[in-house]
């Protein structure tokens, strides 16, 4: 696996302030951008040198899968009915995540969401009348479940799927953002996918509430943010702030995109 001490992505900075030094016993460090205060962990892997899909071994892509689908978790339920009650409560979750986004900008037509895994969020949009969906992830176990499962057949294996600019009424990160080494830039692609004054929505953690970080690796989280760095790049990256709350440990956003084309 190979390394890289990376600029800001937001900003393009290479002066940081030291934070962390090796959280949790990774020899990854807690930096902050001197110049923006994004938040983010370094050294970290080069997505490239991570085998195959991001997760590790071909065994570990798909035993993490079918534990996603089984559980609606990533921990394992020991019961039918704990496993029936996980997933209940995450509809009841994207129910309120999803109606609280068309109350605000209107219900969309069409879904594209970036790390879709088995296609959940996007079951429960289907059954709250959504129409179309699209949507990719790097776990290509977790798109052969959305595919054959829960029958989604625009979902991609990868980091973002190809489709029309402005095509999309709404784009989802969920629990997304912080896995990803360019999130600025990310934000940047899902503007070019939403038509003009289509809806964002993002669930990640909030630095505030987790300074220690969660699943800290080079296969983990990557970036934290605090309230005010997640709003600037979010507004930078062309959207303007309609809902933020925040709980726990999670902060999510509900965002329009502006009229006008953001630019890098």
């Amino acid at each position: 696996m190979m390394f890289e001490t990376p600029e800001c992505n937001f900003c393009k900075s290479k002066s940081i302030i030291l934070l962390k030094t090796n959280v949790r016993d990774t020899k990854h460090n807690f930096v902050e951008c001197q110049k923006c205060g994004l938040r983010y962990y370094s050294p970290r892997a080069i997505y490239s040198s991570i085998k195959p899909d991001g997760y590790g071994t071909e065994a570990a892509c798909k035993n993490q899968a079918e534990k996603y689908y089984e559980n609606a978790s990533f921990t394992p339920r020991a019961t039918p009915d704990a496993k029936k009650g996980q997933r209940a409560w995450l509809k009841r979750y994207n129910y309120d995540l999803l109606n609280r986004a068309f109350k605000l900008n209107g219900k969309p037509e069409s879904i594209y969401e970036a790390g879709c895994a088995v296609g959940f969020m996007l079951e429960d949009a289907r059954e709250l009348g959504v129409k179309e969906f699209y949507g990719c992830d790097i776990n290509k176990y977790a798109i052969e479940i959305a595919k054959a499962r829960l029958g989604f057949d625009n979902v991609k294996h990868g980091f973002f799927c190809d489709m029309p600019g402005e095509s999309a009424d709404m784009g989802i990160m969920h629990n997304y953002i912080e896995h990803t080494n360019t999130p600025f830039d990310d934000l940047i692609i899902i503007n070019g996918m939403l038509k003009p004054g289509g809806t964002l929505i993002i669930k990640t953690f909030m630095d505030e509430l987790d300074i220690d970080g969660s699943m800290v690796g080079p296969t983990g989280h990557r970036y934290h943010f605090t309230s005010k760095a997640f709003k600037n790049i979010i507004g930078a990256a062309g959207f303007r702030i309609i809902d933020f709350k925040v709980r726990n440990i999670m902060g999510t956003v509900i965002g329009r995109k502006f009229e006008e084309k953001a630019t890098i």
